[in-house]
């Protein structure tokens, strides 16, 4: 589906009319409040791993995606983030010492709690184990080692949905930038609900309450 049907759905469902009403409902409004709507959906699918609709979400899997090493010191390596990451399904690690290599299991802690993890003995990086922990942030996959080495990362990850633009950004009438809605009807009309709440929210219009109680069901 284009960005300009989505577009027109949307005018139906805040407007019984479907006439736009000014700035709320212009394009460029839309494209945030659609973009942070369809992020939110699928932020929600994936908090909800027993639903059958987490099926909708398979399309945004990337799976085995070599990161690109940034750095390293004797302690950590850090990779890069694809630019496209959304969140975290899985990590794997290929490492080496001396002249054994192997696959590493890789489980993610909290920074506040990395030098807990490092200084106890079940935590800490171990390559007989086939273990290591790793954290994520400022655009880093950061992964702990002791006395060996890493070769690369793979990670399985969900990419953000196609964000839809304008085709000039700087006029909030322009026409839609010619990118394809990855979700299907059903997925979409809740998408498009959850637009419509986010512009009610900013409007202080208090038919928001409906909408969300509409998307839950």
């Amino acid at each position: 589906m284009q960005a300009e049907r989505a577009y027109q759905k949307y005018l139906i469902e805040k407007e019984a009319n479907g006439v736009n009403d000014g700035i709320s409902t212009d394009k460029g409004r839309f494209v945030v409040d659609f973009n942070r709507a369809q992020n939110r959906y699928l932020a929600l699918l994936l908090q909800a791993p027993g639903s059958d609709d987490i099926r909708w979400v398979q399309k945004f899997l990337v799976t085995g995606k070599k990161l690109t090493e940034k750095s390293k010191t004797k302690y950590k390596y850090d990779f890069a983030i694809p630019k496209d990451f959304f969140d975290l399904a899985n990590a794997k690690a290929i490492a080496k010492k001396d002249s054994c290599k192997d696959s590493l299991f890789l489980y993610e802690i909290k920074i506040q709690n990395l030098n807990e993890v490092l200084q106890d003995e079940y935590l800490k990086p171990s390559f007989p184990w086939r273990e290591a922990p790793f954290t994520i942030s400022s655009d880093n996959v950061t992964v702990y080692i002791d006395d060996f080495e890493i070769e690369s990362i793979l990670l399985d990850y969900y990419r953000y949905p196609k964000q839809i633009k304008l085709i000039d950004e700087t006029n909030p009438e322009s026409n839609f930038a010619n990118i394809e809605i990855e979700w299907d009807e059903k997925a979409l009309n809740d998408i498009i609900t959850l637009t419509v709440v986010n512009t009610d929210i900013n409007e202080n219009n208090n038919r928001f309450q409906a909408n969300l109680t509409k998307i839950s069901k």
